[in-house]
């Protein structure tokens, strides 16, 4: 095989080069001779009619592309490939407050790069222009969140009815959120323009007749159960793939395969492939996700409730009778326990029965009973597990998806409906975090992360008071001894819950270090009540401060105060009033200062309060436009503070 020589000249970057590379030469399955190529000066050193692909990494087009492009063509074998690889100018990411990827610059690809000689990258339209006229076959992919180590990669085939846009970790430094870009990108489907919107590109010249319509990789799971999920459309007919990411997930793939053939008949059982690879039957049934999806959109809540029935009747049939809590259960589930005995258990559960992996064989007959095929036998075990708990997941899932649907039916119902009550959510919602986090590993990357600053355009106040927008900061450092950096905070906006209260939530998977502050509010003469607390161990109000009652009223900063959360909890709650300050507040001061100076000269506490008022008074006008027009107020600031 031929190499790339410019490959191995990355400098700086050559870590970062190769694990963009690692993914594209799997899921592209890059075999014979091929070359990576990030400017036009790699072009130089290589010969025409040579290579079986090309990749074109973030390429730096100095060149005019037109021209680039046919060069690249004339390096290749017949019948050989060209893949692009690259960030989309008018992802929907750079409208949201992402930089500029190459300039750091926000906004500048959406702007067409008005200050600069030539583009970083092009929209889907311009590469199309240019592949026309280069009169060549092409197919367009979309990586997600990005083209550097995707979380799922679509095609044309699927953008606009999957779940491209999923929130996911923010991995760009420094950028804002304008607007939720889970929901524009769903609304962006639900519209089918979404391939002109998506983050990154993937472009495909002269195509291979083996077409991947989608890839999933479980990307943040411990490496013994990483693996990747492909639809594959070989031209006759489409398969799916399921394929172990590397040798220490082989034996996830072989209990995948063995319990399958010990499930029911409704299970799809795979066919192996090798030790890695299992191949399946890709259904083009309907899923009873799909279809209670339709009943919510036509608002017919007796179908959907049948479905809900059917799906819990088929549960309760193959249940028995069963002590679950054993050792193997504890390992998978941990210690969170329901204070019950001989509950209906599943003997050999698919906890992974949720409803978009539940097909109908046939739509005119009712669900369930003989008419379903269940895919994905990934998370089968060989021990009992309550049979409320693979229902709950799946409704937990399922209204998880689709917030809104809340509003037609309420989850609590479907739960009370078939006797599941808040504790015992409390325990299942206790085990599913710990199989997801601590059993499977999901969710703990090592990659690093970054804050999103919120910044709303329809209110840049952040004003304090009742019925205002209040945002507050959590800063978080190593120890006592250190500052607390601007680079190491994150804004999060307080829900507003009535009159005067509000509540903000953050994760401690957010937070890296172990000292924790937060600013509620950001002026001063802002009086708080901390009504609630959830996950908070200790809570103590930071800078200089006076009671008001129930009241923390905070003089000299912010509303900061310094946090301890429990141990072992996943988010911190913290729900709060706020005492509109504005008429009292000088009363407030005046007390506070006279109580703080008692025991000296009356007259001089008096004295020393009236001129820390006064000199607040000044502070307020010193800056605004008045102060530019007003002469007498600007000598009087300084020969009163400036003096002093």
């Amino acid at each position: 095989m031929k190499v790339n020589p410019q490959s191995e000249k990355i400098g700086d970057n050559m870590n970062m080069q190769k694990n963009r590379r690692r993914w594209v030469e799997k899921w592209y399955d890059l075999t014979g001779d091929y070359i990576y190529l990030f400017d036009d000066k790699d072009l130089k050193t290589y010969e025409s009619g040579s290579y079986d692909v090309i990749v074109m990494m973030d390429y730096k087009f100095v060149e005019e592309p037109i021209a680039v492009l046919k060069e690249c063509l004339s390096l290749l074998k017949q019948d050989g490939h060209v893949l692009i690889n690259c960030y989309n100018r008018l992802g929907l990411r750079f409208f949201a407050g992402a930089p500029e990827e190459e300039s750091n610059i926000y906004f500048e690809g959406v702007q067409d790069y008005p200050d600069v000689a030539n583009k970083y990258t092009f929209s889907r339209r311009e590469w199309i222009e240019m592949l026309n006229v280069l009169d060549v076959e092409y197919r367009f992919y979309y990586p997600y969140p990005e083209h550097v180590n995707p979380i799922e990669i679509f095609s044309d085939v699927n953008v606009n009815n999957s779940c491209y846009g999923k929130e996911v970790c923010n991995k760009v430094s420094r950028r804002y959120e304008l607007f939720n870009e889970e929901k524009v990108f769903q609304e962006l489907a639900n519209n089918e323009v979404l391939q002109y919107f998506a983050n990154s590109f993937l472009i495909e010249i002269n195509p291979k007749k083996i077409y991947k319509e989608y890839t999933k990789y479980s990307v943040d799971r411990k490496d013994e159960y990483k693996i990747s999920t492909s639809i594959i459309n070989d031209g006759e007919k489409r398969t799916v793939i399921k394929e172990a990411e590397s040798d220490k997930a082989v034996d996830h793939i072989t209990k995948m395969v063995g319990f399958s053939k010990m499930q029911s008949n409704d299970l799809l059982v795979g066919k192996e492939l090798s030790e890695m690879k299992i191949e399946y039957q890709y259904l083009y049934n309907n899923n009873i996700n799909g279809m209670l999806y339709r009943y919510y959109i036509e608002k017919d809540k007796d179908e959907f409730i049948n479905i809900i029935d059917g799906f819990y009747t088929y549960l309760m049939e193959q249940s028995v009778k069963s002590d679950y809590y054993i050792d193997e259960f504890k390992r998978v589930f941990g210690d969170a326990v329901l204070n019950r005995e001989n509950m209906r258990c599943l003997e050999m559960p698919n906890i992974d029965m949720i409803f978009d992996n539940i097909f109908v064989k046939d739509d005119k007959k009712k669900c369930f009973r003989d008419n379903v095929l269940i895919i994905d036998g990934e998370w089968i075990f060989d021990f009992a597990v309550p049979v409320d708990f693979v229902f709950w997941r799946a409704i937990n899932e399922l209204y998880n998806r689709y917030h809104a649907m809340q509003n037609f039916l309420k989850e609590e119902y479907l739960l009370d409906k078939y006797k599941i009550s808040a504790s015992d959510v409390q325990v299942y919602e206790e085990w599913n975090a710990y199989f997801t986090k601590k059993y499977v590993g999901a969710g703990e990357t090592t990659d690093v992360i970054y804050a999103k600053d919120i910044l709303s355009l329809n209110d840049l106040r952040w004003l304090k008071g009742p019925g205002k927008r209040i945002i507050s900061k959590i800063y978080w450092k190593k120890s006592e001894a250190e500052s607390f950096d601007e680079n190491k905070r994150m804004y999060k906006e307080a829900t507003l819950l009535g009159d005067e209260l509000y509540e903000i939530t953050f994760r401690i998977i957010d937070i890296k270090d172990d000292v924790i502050r937060v600013d509620l509010l950001q002026d001063i003469y802002d009086a708080i009540e901390i009504v609630a607390t959830k996950g908070v161990k200790r809570m103590t109000p930071m800078y200089e401060n006076c009671g008001c009652g129930v009241y923390t009223m905070f003089v000299k900063g912010p509303a900061a105060y310094s946090v301890i959360p429990e141990s072992d909890v996943d988010e911190v709650t913290i729900r709060f009033r706020i005492k509109d300050t504005k008429y009292d507040r000088d009363g407030i001061l005046e007390n506070y200062y006279l109580d703080k100076n008692r025991g000296v000269d009356n007259v001089l506490a008096e004295k020393e309060t009236r001129i820390y008022l006064l000199e607040n008074e000044i502070q307020t006008i010193y800056g605004s436009k008045s102060w530019k027009i007003i002469s007498k107020i600007r000598n009087i600031y300084r020969k009163f503070i400036k003096k002093d």
